[in-house]
């Protein structure tokens, strides 16, 4: 939120106006027991909070923080009521600090109104590392370092080595598919690695096209680099 706070601009500002106002329209008629819909409410709560954090520039941190949100705003329907006209007042002071560009006091009411944890999922499939990537922002407020090429070949093949042995050979490459395919998803020129690795029958030839494949990577960059985000400046090549 910093961040997107330092890249204003009115186009962003004004997003941040109408998901409020709609996020406040739902809540008014809550307040006023007018609605029980906390599916609409829950829609505008996470609208909201993600145009705050839109103007960051990091397609990484946005994707990161939406998928955290829809999981703490998840448990809280379960959970929870509608806090009433407290959460109303807490928005409306994010939205005024944020305008205002506060990002000191928006951050405050951001900490003291969030959840005591959140769970991570389907976001550490293939990236066991995004819990030390999370762990190093929230202490410092600065990026970690991305993982090495040669860190996520290191893993990936002593995680299938792993399945293997569990498995067994014959089960464990097909389950292996998977996995090798989170760990190599969106990484420069994996589409095609991931559809021959699908027809590979053989362990070690399963083996040998990982270290084929992550040797070249290594060759061209020491970080990964992701296609689909190469002008994100967290994820640029250094």
């Amino acid at each position: 939120m910093q961040q997107s706070i330092k890249n204003t601009n009115p186009e962003w500002e004004g997003l941040l106006i109408s998901a409020h106002h709609k996020l406040k329209f739902y809540e008014n008629e809550m307040l006023q027991n007018k609605t029980d819909d906390r599916n609409n409410w829950k829609k505008h709560d996470s609208e909201f909070h993600q145009v705050l954090v839109k103007n960051c520039g990091s397609k990484n941190l946005i994707e990161l923080h939406k998928l955290i949100f829809d999981k703490y705003l998840r448990y809280q329907l379960l959970i929870l009521t509608f806090r009433g006209s407290k959460s109303i007042q807490e928005h409306q002071d994010i939205l005024d600090f944020t305008l205002g560009k506060n990002y000191k006091k928006a951050q405050f009411v951001l900490k003291y109104t969030g959840a005591d944890a959140v769970m991570i999922g389907r976001a550490a499939q293939g990236r066991p590392w995004i819990f030390r990537e999370i762990d190093h922002y929230l202490k410092t407020g600065t990026y970690l370092t991305r993982p090495t090429n040669d860190e996520i070949h290191e893993t990936t093949i002593e995680h299938v080595k792993d399945l293997y042995d569990f498995y067994g050979e014959n089960k464990g490459l097909r389950i292996a598919r998977k996995h090798i395919s989170w760990y190599t998803k969106g990484l420069k020129n994996s589409a095609y690695f991931r559809a021959a690795m699908n027809k590979i029958e053989d362990n070690n030839e399963q083996i040998d096209f990982i270290h084929l494949f992550f040797e070249d990577l290594s060759k061209k960059n020491k970080y990964i680099a992701y296609e689909d985000q190469s002008n994100d400046k967290e994820l640029a090549v250094r």
